[in-house]
């Protein structure tokens, strides 16, 4: 199962459709084909009983890629990156699904990764609303990611945020690498705090797993009557042209900033400083349709359409902002 698109109050979910053999097959994944093995992530809790924390997470992240690989079980996440499970875009189908159905299914990986039920329940809140404001790249799609990653031991599951530096109004805080959805939300609700305390806060937040779609964070603000500015450094990965330039330099580097109203929405900007998210590009390229024109180059520089030059060798390069992004920072700069 994999990602949402909007339809109506449902999130869609995509699979690939093909016949596992057994009951359900071609279907989406129901949660309980991961709840059926919950004595198999206990006999590997205890195989694990002893270790760091992290070899923990790192041996039910393992299982449960091996549960989505198995049978009637065998999760298509359409929109997952790089390492795509998906072999074949053009098998991939929609199926529309109720947005509770998706959470439980976010909640139940998580809760086989080991996250307490907070934990769990802010990711699983955090991926289904990004697929229902219409970024389905930030969505429930980025779940097989998360499995991957923790596996290999870049996600630490029930991380607790740790203060590096507490000046009042300034603070550096540490997510261990847990989950960016429980380390943002954290960080964002001490910002709260203290920016209510002394007027403003700045507070940065490093060694943190993905933080997904940054918006969220500038709305948990907005709905606390803040403004707020998000400057975000997704470090590690090389994959934006500069202006002018003919390969990936430096990361897609999101900027956001949103403006509480009283009784009016909120004025929100989010956007990465590419010409498209690198998430969009995924999802093209799962989808087996072009990127926007002039937000690609490939290897040798040129201009394409084709998002394959991202995941595919040689590697071109997603090229930098302007357009309608620069259009709504100049209002918000008015602002």
């Amino acid at each position: 199962m994999a990602r949402a698109h909007v339809a109506g109050h449902d999130a869609c979910l995509e699979h690939d459709g093909r016949d596992d053999g057994g009951e359900g097959s071609g279907a989406a994944v129901e949660p309980r084909h991961l709840a059926q093995d919950r004595d198999g992530v206990e006999r590997m809790r205890q195989a694990a009983h002893g270790n760091a924390r992290y070899a923990e997470g790192q041996v039910r992240a393992q299982l449960v890629q091996s549960l989505l690989g198995a049978g009637a079980a065998r999760a298509r996440f359409a929109d997952a990156y790089a390492g795509d499970m998906t072999s074949n875009p053009a098998a991939v189908t929609t199926r529309i699904v109720p947005p509770a159905v998706a959470h439980d299914l976010v909640r139940t990986v998580c809760d086989a990764l080991g996250s307490d039920e907070r934990e769990a329940r802010l990711v699983a809140d955090h991926l289904v609303a990004a697929n229902l404001a219409g970024h389905d790249s930030h969505g429930v799609g980025m779940i097989p990611t998360y499995v991957g990653s923790a596996a290999a031991g870049g996600l630490v599951v029930n991380a607790e945020l740790e203060t590096v530096t507490d000046a009042g109004a300034v603070l550096v805080v540490d997510g261990v690498h847990g989950f960016g959805q429980a380390m943002a939300f954290d960080a964002m609700a001490v910002g709260i705090e203290r920016a209510r305390e002394y007027g403003l806060a700045l507070v940065g937040l490093r060694n943190s797993h993905h933080v997904g779609r940054i918006g969220h964070w500038a709305e948990q603000c907005a709905a606390a009557g803040l403004i707020s500015i998000h400057f975000v450094n997704v470090g590690g990965s090389l994959m934006v042209a500069p202006f002018g330039g003919s390969d990936a330099r430096f990361s897609t580097n999101p900027f956001c900033v949103a403006f509480p109203r009283v009784g009016e929405p909120t004025i929100l900007l989010d956007f990465a400083t590419s010409a498209i998210a690198y998430g969009k590009a995924r999802v093209a390229h799962n989808k087996g349709v072009e990127a926007p024109e002039g937000s690609l180059i490939d290897h040798e520089g040129r201009p394409t359409n084709d998002p394959s030059v991202l995941f595919d060798e040689p590697h071109g390069a997603l090229r930098a902002m302007g357009l309608h992004k620069g259009g709504g920072l100049a209002i918000m700069c008015e602002l």
